[in-house]
This record gives structure tokens, C-alpha cells and sequence, in this order.
């Protein structure tokens, strides 16, 4: 399985990027490049939010954690848990404030989803089962809402779904963060998570259950308030280090078309302002597509040197083809040059996966 202590602080790094992405977002409402930021970034934080749903060692013991409801005593301990232990951690794990909210607001939202929990009846094993599914299908409804917007709305659809989003995986951090603790093994806990060794044994006695808890409250609020039915086992969706890996090609496309507009611009006459910056801007989606394959191996804790000379090569690829467009009138030929390196860096990357995956 994969690490729990790294999916969290893959969850913890996203969401504070989309936190700050909304922050510059509000602050230069009508800038393109800070639109286009927003919206890669709100695409992150739904692929770790989905990973750490993937993550079936997690909810199996969550699961079997969640037969009987709470005892006073019980919420009592975890009350405490809660409103010290986890804010620590949370500190330690990369939470930072500013921008807002500061990380007891999150710890209180933990404290209100175990109230609501002691007062959930029924199958609570299912009901684990069924915050995981409303985790998993949660990122295919935020992409089918903005896709779906109408082309006038669309800027402003992904601020809302963003602003959700972001509300959503704070609730979740405290949570996620615990049960990652209490699955970890002391050895492993020590090495990944540098607080008080008292401090992180006592969260490991209690996490799985502190996190079933809060996630049967969790959900329990989100139906209450929004009239949601019972969830339904979820479609598989993309592999979203596939899906990065995909668009890198797509992006290809665009930069070969690129290529040869500028080529036939240059030999004709002065190449527009315009022809340039798409160019740049299809450069650095291109960047955007491998450094994000990067995160996600780390995340996955996958060290292969073969994949990591790919990615590092495609980042010098990238700075070539920059520069190539930057030298554009001194030498010409040399973007179609550094377009056909980024297509063969590209495919060694791909090869490389391919080959990880097969073994």
C-alpha cells in the first residue's frame, strides 16, 4: 500500500497551494495566468484527496474500528487528542497559516464531526465504506461542474468548486492525519513524524478509531445539510500519474503546431507577440504535466533512478525550449530542435513508467 504518513502531507502540500492560489485568485480576479494556476491547483488537491480514498489498508481498519459508537469517556480522550495532539502534527506535517484558517479552526471541525458521530445509528462499518465512496466519485463531480459551466460562468464556477474543495480537505486533514498515524508503525512513526515521542504514541494508541469517528460524523453532517442518499460503490477513475503523463503528449501536439507556425512566420516575416506567449504558455503546461509526475512518484514513494534521470532531463528540455523561443531570430531551427528533444525525453519517461508498473 501506499504510505498513509505521505498521502497526508501530499494532502497538506495541495491544499495549501489551492489556499494560496485562491488568496493571489481574489486578489487579481481577471489575470490569466493566476485563473490557470487556480484551476491546476484545485486538479491537485482532488488527486491526493482521491489517492488517500484509494488507499484500502486505511478504510479496512477504519472499518473494523467503527462497531461500536463513542463512550463518554472515550470522547473525552480524543476531545484531548484533538485539540492538542493534532494541532501539533498538523503544524509539523506543513499546515501554515497565513492564509487562513489557522489550524484550531480544523481541530474544531474534527470535535464536531465526533459529536455528530455519537449520535449516528446503524451500520457504522458502512458508513465508513460510505465516506470513502463520496471521497472517491467527490473529484469526478467538481471536474463534471466546471466542465459542464457554461463558457461565460466557467471563471467563476472554478472559484466556487475551489473554495469547496478546499473546505473539504480541511475537514478531512485532522482525520486523515490521525488514522495515518495509528496504521504507522512505531519505527516508521518515529523516522516520518518528528514531535514528542509521547505525543505521537498517544495519537497511535487512539487514530484509527479518532478517524472512523470523525469520518462517520463527517459524513453524517454532509447528508444532513445537503439531502445526499446513501453512496453508491464508485466507477474507477484514471490513474491521475497516467493522466499527467497523457497530457504531456497532448501538449506536444500543441507545441509542434507551435513549432511550425513560428517557422513559417520567421521565414515570411516578424513573428507577433502573440505567436510567442501561446507557445510559452504550451511550455509551461509541459512543465506544469512533469513536475506534477514528479510529486506523485515522491508521494508514492517510488525511487527509480531511471525515472528520475527521465524527469530531471525533461525539466532540462523545458529550460531549452525556453530558450530556443527566447533565441528565436538568431537561430531558427533551434525550437524545432528543442521540441523534438522534449517528444523523445517525453517517451523515455513514459517507457520508464511502463516499466516500473510492469514489475
Amino acid at each position: 500500500m501506499a504510505d498513509a504518513v505521505h498521502e497526508v502531507r501530499a494532502l497538506v502540500r495541495d491544499e495549501g497551494r489551492l489556499r494560496q492560489a485562491v488568496q493571489r485568485d481574489q486578489a487579481l480576479r481577471y489575470d490569466r495566468d493566476t485563473a490557470v494556476e487556480l484551476r491546476e491547483r484545485l486538479d491537485d488537491l482532488l488527486e491526493s484527496i482521491t489517492a488517500l480514498a484509494r488507499d484500502d489498508q486505511l478504510w479496512h481498519v477504519m472499518a473494523e474500528t467503527a462497531d461500536e459508537p463513542l463512550t463518554d469517556e472515550q470522547f473525552s480522550t480524543f476531545a484531548d487528542l484533538a485539540a492538542g495532539d493534532l494541532a501539533r502534527l498538523l503544524e509539523v506535517f506543513g499546515y501554515h497559516c497565513p492564509p487562513p484558517p489557522p489550524v484550531d479552526e480544523l481541530v474544531d471541525d474534527t470535535l464536531d464531526a465526533l459529536g455528530a458521530a455519537r449520535a449516528v445509528e446503524g451500520d457504522r462499518a458502512a458508513l465508513v465504506w460510505a465516506a470513502r465512496w463520496h471521497l472517491i466519485t467527490f473529484g469526478m463531480r467538481v471536474r463534471r461542474q466546471i466542465e459542464l459551466a457554461p463558457p461565460a460562468a466557467a471563471p467563476s464556477t472554478v472559484r466556487r468548486v475551489a473554495r469547496h474543495a478546499g473546505s473539504v480537505a480541511r475537514q478531512l486533514l485532522p482525520l486523515a492525519l490521525s488514522v495515518a498515524v495509528g496504521v504507522t508503525t512505531g519505527g516508521a512513526l518515529a523516522g516520518a513524524v518528528p514531535v514528542a515521542v509521547k505525543t505521537a504514541e498517544k495519537l497511535a494508541e487512539h487514530g484509527t478509531k479518532l478517524a472512523s469517528e470523525g469520518f462517520i460524523g463527517w459524513l453524517s453532517r454532509r447528508r444532513a445539510a445537503s439531502g445526499e442518499a446513501e453512496a453508491e460503490t464508485p466507477p474507477v477513475d484514471a490513474d491521475p500519474l497516467h493522466v499527467h503523463v497523457a497530457a504531456l503528449f497532448t501538449v506536444l501536439g500543441a507545441i509542434r503546431a507551435d513549432v511550425g507556425l513560428l517557422g513559417h512566420v520567421v521565414e515570411h516575416g516578424q513573428v507577433g507577440v502573440s505567436v510567442l506567449e501561446t507557445h510559452e504558455r504550451h511550455l509551461a503546461r509541459f512543465r506544469r504535466h512533469g513536475k506534477r509526475i514528479g510529486e506523485l512518484l515522491q508521494d508514492r514513494q517510488w525511487q527509480n533512478l531511471r525515472l528520475r534521470g527521465a524527469l530531471h532531463r525533461l525539466d532540462e528540455a523545458v529550460d531549452e525550449a525556453f530558450e530556443a523561443a527566447n533565441s528565436l531570430y538568431r537561430n531558427p531551427h533551434r525550437v524545432a530542435e528543442a521540441a523534438e528533444e522534449l517528444e523523445r525525453v517525453a517517451r523515455e519517461l513514459h517507457d520508464a513508467l511502463d516499466a516500473v508498473v510492469a514489475n
